[in-house]
């Protein structure tokens, strides 16, 4: 349980690090790539430590959540194939 809460700590700045990066730098379309899937694997390891947390609601709401995520990157992934 505590390696979930570091990993969702370290998923937290990096993505911080990406917003902040994205409103500086413009243009620039690896980030825009990068992000939907980033947002997937967050959502997908706080709802996991939700339900882990014995907070089965929010976590199957974050679950939900990830599992909109992952289709623009289905999307994204058969458009280059």
């Amino acid at each position: 349980m505590k390696a979930l809460k570091l990993v969702n700590l370290i998923l937290a700045i990096i993505a911080m690090m990406l917003g902040f990066s994205h409103l500086f730098v413009s243009n620039v379309r690896i980030l825009s790539v990068l992000f939907i899937p980033f947002l997937f694997i967050f959502f997908l390891a706080m709802g996991v430590e939700q339900v882990m947390a014995k907070q089965k609601k929010r976590g199957y709401l974050y679950i939900v959540a990830a599992i909109f995520f992952i289709f623009p990157v289905i999307k994204v992934l058969t458009a280059h194939i």
